[in-house]
């Protein structure tokens, strides 16, 4: 299965003796106004044994508790929420909270990370929260979220219509509350209830998790001791779905950029490798290749095709070759380009859906996703697909998202009123993955102008995706750059940060890795 290098990572935060209660003060709208909210009930956990993938017995420790469903009425309607726990030394340096991306992920994903966290911070406990609408009793439509339906455990199309009255009458404007803004007070009232003290808490995040690591920190901005944002999502971006189709094209042409400079590359795509990937692109439209638009793919398929594979680290490479295929165009290419179009589903394919996605919530991710994150208007579907025909490399994620738009209830879609810069002295540093098509470097850099406090800085690794903690492999070998720096920061984070491993990135060589090429196009060269 390919999955998207969407899925993110986290945010840890400290809870020293100084930290705020989850009911202080809160700054809205960047700093311009202060409002006082009712103190909230403390919150209880109750830690139970429980597994963690990949590790033998109950290696952790996980709690459920009930939490407000609006903070502002804290004694109301309440929602669950869940954590897990994990350390492997009996000396705890610190408290990691790991908030995952997605949106609509659950943290079950993250047992995938603690190998990274284990060895970069093995002093450490680290958290692993779930948020409101993921888990067990995740918000779903579970008459259209079936495996037998049109779009398996996805919704798509029609489905969207029944789906949304189905929230209407469970939910009508209280759907509004499982936002971002909720969420990260529920994170708040969770590290509350877990900080000891003199054990300071850090926050990593990654993805959608830096957003809400940074409506955290509008919240919270005296809590924690460090905070790290990988692949930064600032607060108030909202340019889904056209914005996130047209960053993948832009970071495609970077990526044959790349290919131009290495000869293994150039020698078969020619000296402006970017314009045989459009050449080819378009040669479908023309009836090139007939082979394959007898399976079905056309110059939409192959741009999707190529959108997956430029969001991981392990199946970019294969971007060119599929390029010099296209173009060749006889019997093993059309071969190697049906398998890969084969083996790319969505996550609804009962055949290729992973148990960590058992508690994700695709109405949780459509919600967060209209109400923040989107273009206001959607753009309709005939609008979204005229847009996406003049792109050569997009995943094609936002049809979907066009469908919902147009009946999705109005009462949930509100958007955040918190933007621009949470007024925080922490430590921050900010990594951003130069050839990051989700989170792409521009919008980093746009956000450098927020890290104004000392031990505040942005480090852009040139050649990393998105997650930059696991993309950002060095020519040396050993520990990503991304870790280097991770590991750095939680052991000082007001110390001098040597940043320098962004300079020694591992090079796209566009080389031939045989395992990749048989998983993926069925054959062994991948040119």
């Amino acid at each position: 299965m390919i999955v998207s290098c969407t899925a993110a990572l986290v945010m840890g935060v400290l809870s020293g003796c100084n930290a705020s209660p989850p009911g202080s003060p809160q700054v809205r709208d960047g700093g311009s106004e202060t409002v006082d909210l009712p103190p909230p009930p403390p919150l209880e956990l109750t830690w139970e044994p429980c597994g963690v993938r990949g590790m033998a017995g109950n290696a952790g420790q996980c709690a459920t508790v009930q939490v407000p469903l609006s903070w502002d009425d804290p004694t109301g309607e309440r929602v669950p929420t869940s954590v897990k726990r994990f350390h492997s030394t009996e000396m705890i340096a610190g408290h990691l909270w790991i908030l995952i991306g997605g949106p609509g992920l659950s943290g079950d994903w993250l047992d995938n990370a603690l190998p990274i966290f284990e060895a970069i911070a093995p002093d450490f406990e680290v958290f692993m929260p779930s948020y409101r609408g993921t888990g067990s009793e995740r918000l779903r439509c579970p008459d259209q979220e079936t495996i037998n339906g049109p779009g398996r455990t996805e919704i798509i199309g029609d489905e969207w219509g029944a789906c949304a009255q189905t929230l209407e009458a469970q939910w009508g404007d209280r759907l509004a509350l499982f936002s971002t803004d909720q969420t990260a007070r529920d994170i708040g009232a969770l590290i509350d209830a877990t900080s000891e003290p003199g054990v300071p808490v850090y926050i990593f995040a990654v993805s959608y998790g830096t957003a809400l690591a940074l409506t955290y920190l509008h919240h919270f901005p005296e809590q924690p001791d460090g905070v790290i944002l990988d692949s930064v999502l600032p607060l108030g971006t909202a340019s889904f779905p056209l914005g996130f189709e047209d960053a993948h094209n832009r970071i495609a042409r970077e990526l044959m950029a790349e290919c131009g400079r290495v000869e293994e590359c150039s020698s078969r795509l020619g000296s402006d490798p970017w314009q045989s990937l459009v050449a080819a692109s378009e040669s479908l439209d023309a009836g090139h290749c007939p082979g394959l638009s007898a399976d079905g793919i056309d110059r939409g398929r192959f741009r999707q095709m190529l959108g997956y594979l430029l969001e991981r680290l392990d199946t970019r490479e294969l971007i060119p070759a599929l390029v010099h295929r296209l173009t060749r165009c006889d019997a093993s290419d059309v071969a190697a380009i049906e398998w890969l179009s084969g083996i790319i589903p969505t996550l609804d394919d009962p055949g290729f859906f992973p148990p960590e996605a058992r508690n994700d919530s695709v109405v949780l991710r459509t919600q967060l996703i209209l109400s923040e994150f989107s273009t206001d208007p959607v753009p309709s579907q005939s609008a979204y697909e005229q847009a996406l025909s003049g792109l050569h490399v997009a995943p094609d994620f936002g049809g979907e998202i066009a469908n919902a738009a147009s009946v999705w209830p109005s009462s949930g879609r509100q958007p955040s009123a918190l933007t621009g810069c949470p007024a925080t002295q922490v430590p921050l540093m900010v990594l951003s993955g130069g050839l990051d098509p989700q989170t792409p470097p521009w919008i980093a850099d746009d956000f450098a102008s927020c890290l104004q406090a000392p031990h505040q800085q942005l480090v852009r690794v040139p050649r990393a995706c998105h997650d930059v903690l696991s993309s950002s492999p060095l020519a040396s070998g050993g520990l990503t750059c991304g870790m280097r720096l991770t590991r750095d920061f939680l052991e000082d984070p007001t110390g001098s940060l040597d940043a320098t491993c962004a300079s020694r990135a591992a090079p796209i060589d566009f080389r031939n890795e045989p395992s990749i090429s048989m998983a993926l196009l069925g054959t062994a060269d991948m040119w």
